[in-house]
């Protein structure tokens, strides 16, 4: 796993460390698992199967009590002590907020100051801040993207005063033909009037 600050997690027989651009060892191979460092620290996992974070100088700065983390994005970082409850955290492992979402699939990271949950937005006070207008949370194939550049592809369903009134026929929600994208922005306006049958992430302010 590559590293935005130049480090990158390797392992060797069954323990993870990391290295710097030139080979050299910077975290010794001493872990079950060590992420990708980000906003200066990288989870790490010890013998019992619990995350903990690390920073460069392989000090741990937040302890090992997770059974659940993602990697931290913009400061935060999701965590959860049960694969139920998840967590937003600052780099000193304080809680933020708690997840209205509580499956860890439907939550993405903070990017350009919004994270995803579901189909709803949320900032780093834990408000919702574009809010869900898919009426099937478990049509889980077609979901929001994170941002980037400022704007994230929202999928939404071709009719919608029929998901209104059809909300139970999962066939239709499952059905990626019934689907289009659009783009919105941080506020959750439409970013763009035009409607696509397939969008992606914008990247360096290209699609």
């Amino acid at each position: 796993r590559s590293s935005d600050l130049g480090f990158a997690s390797v392992s060797r027989e069954g323990k993870y460390g990391a290295i710097d651009m030139s080979a050299n060892i910077k975290i010794p191979l001493s872990y079950c698992y060590l992420g990708k460092f980000s906003c200066g620290l990288a989870a790490v996992k010890n013998s019992n199967e619990k995350f903990g974070f690390i920073d460069l100088n392989n000090k741990i700065v937040i302890p090992y009590k997770y059974d659940f983390v993602q990697n931290f994005s913009e400061n935060i970082a999701v965590v959860s002590e049960d694969n139920y409850d998840f967590v937003m955290v600052n780099q000193n492992g304080e809680e933020l907020f708690t997840a209205e979402c509580n499956y860890r699939a439907l939550i993405g990271s903070f990017k350009n100051g919004l994270q995803r949950q579901g189909y709803s937005f949320y900032n780093t006070k834990g408000e919702c801040v574009i809010s869900n207008c898919i009426y099937r949370m478990d049509a889980w194939g077609f979901m929001p993207n994170d941002f980037s550049e400022g704007v994230a592809v929202y999928p939404i369903i071709n009719d919608l005063e029929w998901q209104i009134t059809n909300d139970y026929d999962i066939d239709y929600y499952m059905n990626a033909n019934n689907w289009k994208y659009k783009y919105v922005d941080v506020y959750g306006n439409d970013a763009f009037e035009t409607i696509y049958d397939y969008a992606e992430n914008f990247s360096e302010k290209l699609v």
